[in-house]
């Protein structure tokens, strides 16, 4: 018995011609997209890494509410990933701060929501806000 296999070019060699300019269309398409936003808001992201104690001091008035003590229960201090993946804003040559950021506390967890203007060195909080992830429950501890 003889064994006849027939070996044949790969799907990749048999196929180059259009496989090869439709990688580079996708990456093209892909950079094209991604560079903006990320020219956007990399240094937003940058700034906020660099002046933590904006976010700190929010945690801290969010603490010493009744209502998040009792729903959320302690805020914990943020990790560098929740800057990540917050959203964050600042205005006015970075003297003004808009921020989403995600909290989580002994009994639920949930997103900080809060606005700050700089006066010299020290945050001045206009709006903080917290929503409940799982009692869907907003608490207002500064309008």
């Amino acid at each position: 018995m003889e064994n006849n296999n027939i070996e044949g070019s790969s799907w990749a060699k048999r196929n180059w011609k259009w496989l090869l300019p439709a990688t580079i269309t996708i990456l093209f398409l892909t950079f094209y997209a991604i560079i903006p936003v990320l020219s956007n808001e990399a240094p937003q992201i940058i700034k906020a890494y660099s002046d933590t104690k904006v976010f700190e001091k929010a945690i801290e008035i969010a603490n010493a509410n009744s209502e998040v003590k009792t729903t959320i229960g302690t805020i914990e201090a943020i990790d560098k990933l929740a800057i990540l993946e917050g959203n964050i804003v600042y205005a006015n040559n970075d003297t003004s701060i808009a921020s989403t950021i995600r909290v989580k506390g002994n009994h639920n967890q949930g997103k900080m929501d809060f606005t700050a203007n700089k006066k010299g060195s020290e945050w001045i909080f206009q709006k903080i806000t917290v929503r409940c992830k799982n009692a869907e429950k907003v608490i207002h501890v500064i309008e």
